[in-house]
């Protein structure tokens, strides 16, 4: 990535210099303007143009892809969208006060996405089809809403055969307390270990 350049430049390729040797992304995402900062010293300034370098790095081989050449004025909200970026938001075990049989859980929501991305387990043998959690705290990026999932289900004494499953999730905040539930709605369940995974649609907030 480059320093900071006149907005009127029309190449600055030469100028860039390494911020990051090799970063894996979070879900797609990478904070370029923290590590820009953390190399240069200083933030971007506004109204200054910019140019970024990237390639994917394969990390077992060394070998790259292509470089993908983005450059842009620096503005003090989103380029595409005019607006300040807003972290999505993500529930996982470390965000849970109580939970019936969860051994893993990552949900996560990009802000005014209406698909969410789930990754968890849990087992239950109370024999109800669902599962719950309640958060330590609320999450202020985080709105009530209801959505659909894949999972799979198995049993040891039946040899972990996957059943298919469909879920239902609902997460909502009331008296500042946010709970969040996964009800089986679809397919043969076993209580004995479930998988809910995969990117779904919010059908309500």
């Amino acid at each position: 990535m480059s320093p900071a350049q006149s907005p009127g430049t029309s190449s600055g390729w030469s100028k860039t210099v390494i911020v990051a040797p090799g970063i894996i992304d979070d879900w797609g995402e990478a904070n370029i303007t923290k590590l820009f900062t953390e190399t240069i010293g200083v933030a971007p300034q506004e109204g200054l143009k910019y140019y970024l370098e990237c390639w994917w790095l394969d990390t077992e081989t060394g070998f790259t892809g292509e470089s993908m050449w983005i450059s842009a004025i620096c503005k003090a909200g989103s380029t595409a969208y005019n607006q300040e970026y807003t972290p999505r938001a993500r529930v996982t075990l470390n965000e849970v006060a109580d939970s019936e049989g969860f051994e893993s859980l990552d949900i996560e929501l990009s802000h005014g996405s209406t698909i969410l991305s789930v990754d968890s387990v849990y087992s239950n043998n109370t024999g109800v089809a669902s599962g719950q959690f309640v958060l330590k705290n609320p999450i202020e990026s985080l709105p009530d809403l209801r959505a659909w999932a894949l999972a799979r289900c198995s049993n040891p004494e039946r040899n972990w055969m996957a059943r298919p499953n469909l879920f239902a999730i609902w997460i909502h905040t009331w008296q500042k307390e946010t709970e969040g539930t996964f009800a089986h709605r679809g397919g043969q369940y076993e209580s004995e270990f479930v998988e809910v995974f995969g990117s779904g649609p919010c059908i309500k907030y």
